[in-house]
């Protein structure tokens, strides 16, 4: 039976795509387009086919093991808490710097069309708003996506169709494109700044408990929607650099002004640019809050952010979540700032999220075979050893190109987290005797019926 309280796979769909495309083409591909040239348009596709390889191996997991706060669940269940510690802090930078940073380009959008705006409590004001939105349940989130979409792909087709009868060969021809020349270095560092903007297919994996038959879902949702980006990021870039040279694209805006109309130009502005960002921002608060959720109720977060209101939705934690936000805004931090600081951790700390994969054959093995994605379980961990390689290496390159300012605050974060989780732990301990870890231990019930389920289904299909 159909369950009206939970998102459709179309509602995932959307909620994937919309998600990518807010953060990839109009927050950070501005700096990738000044950096790369005509070589940006490989650098988006590298980044999806790196997307791919990076997330393949848990999106099989989600697949075989569906939960809320996937990476979360899988590392502290199968491997050790202490990864899912890790895992959960990442996660809080991420989540919380990422849609600051959205918030943050959907401010220089909105300026754009309101020059007399402050773009500071714009930024504000749009977080707030998809924080109350959040309050309201997973369904109604996927419904406002589907609307939002819709004109979102309309927008950026309007782009798109006029902007390719103002290409110019001067400042770039197909050949460019198709045979462009690059520093190897930079490349990777391009690839690995754009690297947390264009999660946005993975978003579904924060909230499988909200999503009808997540193990058919989630892949279907996660690949579909990454390969429909990236056939618009790879003709949006050639559009965007063949009517305004590659160094001198500021703002995907101020690009649309040279060749749209005044009427297109502000549907593009408010349809395209700031539509696709609060996507993103709907979709990343979702997912982040859900994993908060899942860690509340081990225990690591205090228990009123493991409450969930009428909706089902943790309101607890989205509020959190929301705070951490509102403070990152009322900083004097940049975009360039928050870019880097999230970009780094993510890239080096991400690859604890691929150790499930090594182990879940021995733990669930009927659940992981009758998994949607029948992939060979040797080649997912092949994969997972070159994602690691490649993320590792991505994260270098932009440590490497990182203030002492940014490394200041990555550190203080890492090292302030790591004193509040100790502090916790001690304090549950001497206060109820309870000792967290070894709850964040104890299997999670839904896969142990799952995986009793698969192997009554086998034992009658062998019969």
């Amino acid at each position: 039976m159909k369950n009206n309280k939970k998102m459709t796979l179309l509602m995932c769909m959307a909620m994937s795509v919309g998600s990518i495309i807010g953060g990839g083409i109009f927050a950070v591909s501005p700096m990738a387009m000044r950096r790369l040239g005509p070589a940006v348009c490989l650098a988006f596709i590298l980044t999806v086919v790196f997307m791919v390889i990076k997330m393949l191996p848990q999106v099989v997991m989600s697949s075989a093991l569906p939960a809320s706060g996937a990476n979360y669940m899988h590392l502290t269940r199968l491997i050790h808490p202490g990864f899912g510690v890790v895992e959960a802090l990442n996660v809080l930078l991420i989540g919380t710097m990422n849609i600051a940073m959205m918030s943050f380009a959907f401010s220089k959008y909105f300026v754009v069309l309101f020059p007399s705006a402050n773009g500071r409590l714009v930024a504000i004001l749009c977080c707030l708003f998809f924080a109350v939105m959040a309050n309201f349940g997973a369904r109604i989130s996927g419904r406002i996506q589907y609307i939002l979409v819709g004109i979102l792909m309309l927008a950026l087709g309007v782009y798109i169709f006029v902007g390719f009868g103002h290409i110019s060969p001067v400042n770039v021809t197909l050949a460019d494109v198709l045979f462009p020349t690059f520093e190897v270095g930079a490349m990777w560092a391009v690839v690995g700044i754009l690297n947390n903007v264009l999660m946005g297919g993975n978003v579904v994996m924060g909230f499988a408990d909200q999503i009808e038959n997540p193990s058919r879902t989630i892949p279907i949702a996660f690949i579909g929607g990454t390969v429909i980006t990236a056939l618009i990021y790879a003709i949006f870039a050639y559009v965007t650099i063949g009517v305004v040279p590659s160094e001198s694209v500021q703002n995907i805006g101020d690009v649309a002004e040279t060749f749209l109309s005044p009427a297109l130009l502000t549907f593009f502005i408010t349809g395209g640019a700031l539509l696709a960002i609060v996507t993103s921002i709907n979709g990343t608060l979702m997912m982040y809050s859900h994993t908060h959720f899942m860690v509340a109720k081990d225990g690591l977060y205090p228990k009123f952010m493991s409450k969930t209101n009428k909706y089902g939705a943790p309101y607890g934690t989205i509020w959190v979540h929301t705070a951490i936000t509102l403070a990152a805004l009322f900083t004097s931090l940049n975009l360039r700032d928050i870019v880097s600081i999230t970009a780094a951790p993510g890239l080096i700390l991400g690859p604890v999220a691929y150790l499930p994969i090594f182990v879940v054959m021995k733990k669930f093995p009927n659940c992981y075979k009758s998994a949607f994605l029948k992939i060979p379980h040797k080649v997912i961990c092949a994969v997972a050893i070159l994602a690691t390689v490649l993320s590792v290496t991505a994260g270098g390159n932009v440590l490497a190109g990182m203030t002492s300012n940014q490394w200041i605050g990555m550190l203080v974060y890492y090292g302030t987290a790591t004193i509040l989780i100790v502090t916790r732990l001690k304090y549950v301990k001497y206060k109820t005797g309870e000792d967290i870890v070894q709850r964040m231990k104890q299997p999670h019930e839904a896969w142990e019926e799952r995986e009793k389920a698969h192997e009554v289904w086998e034992e009658k299909a062998n019969a």
